[in-house]
């Protein structure tokens, strides 16, 4: 997904942020999953729903870090995906998305700092319940007048 942050910071000409955007994010096969953006590819060999959240014996309740980046999405990559929409010229494409991101979020009682891609479903450590979701929510929201920066 990081291959993404040029386009966002506007770097990529804007024809080939477009065709990047149109082939790889906005692609279900790739990274738009019914909560976008999952941050690895659903193509990649290693991409897991959920990103297999494990516990490590000798620390009860601690997080394995490498799980955290194999398919979850998270609500503050997303800020910058959506605002790579926006750069490459797909407004109502990223409009669009961040309805669906808001319709996932608000299907629970509580925001995370992760969610299943394909479930939509909060994930991650059951004490990471995340003000900082909630507060992107909001920008979700807000990012029909362009990007949030």
């Amino acid at each position: 997904l990081a291959a993404f942050l040029p386009v966002y910071a506007g770097i990529v000409p804007p024809g080939r942020a477009e065709k990047m955007c149109r082939r790889y994010l906005l692609n279900p096969a790739h990274f738009n999953t019914p909560m976008p953006f999952c941050t690895l590819d659903r193509a990649h060999p290693a991409f897991r729903s959920g990103g297999f959240l494990q516990t490590v014996p000798h620390y009860p309740g601690a997080l394995v870090p490498q799980a955290y980046w194999i398919g979850r999405v998270w609500p503050n990559v997303n800020i910058w995906m959506l605002g790579a929409l926006w750069r490459a010229g797909l407004k109502r494409e990223a409009d669009e998305t961040a309805e669906r991101m808001l319709d996932c979020m608000n299907r629970h009682e509580t925001t995370n700092e992760t969610y299943d891609p394909l479930t939509g479903a909060p994930i991650g450590h059951p004490e990471c319940t995340h003000g900082g979701s909630s507060a992107l929510a909001y920008l979700f929201g807000l990012y029909r007048h362009g990007p949030v920066e």
